[in-house]
């Protein structure tokens, strides 16, 4: 994952064995060799399951928090609501990029989804026992 290298994927586990769950994003800044860069690079992909903000479970980054919110907002605060919004006219009304518009609704309408379920399964060698 970008900007976790393995002394850093050490330190995010010794902290929640510590501190215990992460209850939002942003605690990993709390995070001991965990920098803004590396929480810059990695905080898309990292989800916080029943945090404090349910947008810790998406892939929409803490940056875009705000725009997010103000999309789900005139989606009439539901999920059913975002299929119905216009991406292009939205991205020109709150001054966003249409890609990021795009993402965030496609990100708002499955919230907690995995993309690796989409993957086909792993091949194993068959030479190779996996126990």
């Amino acid at each position: 994952m970008a900007g976790i290298k393995p002394a850093v994927a050490k330190s995010i586990v010794a902290y929640r064995d510590r501190e215990g769950i992460f209850k939002a994003r942003r605690e990993l800044l709390d995070v001991p060799r965990l920098g803004k860069g590396t929480y810059t690079q990695c905080a898309g992909f990292l989800r916080i399951v029943g945090g404090e903000n349910w947008l810790d479970n998406t892939p929409v980054h803490p940056e875009s928090y705000t725009l997010a919110e103000r999309i789900y907002e005139l989606a009439g605060g539901a999920p059913e609501g975002l299929s119905s919004l216009d991406a292009a006219a939205l991205a020109a009304e709150l001054k966003a990029g249409l890609p990021t518009v795009r993402d965030i609704i496609a990100a708002l309408q499955q919230p907690g989804r995995d993309p690796r379920d989409e993957l086909p399964p792993p091949l194993f060698r068959a030479e190779i026992d996996p126990l």
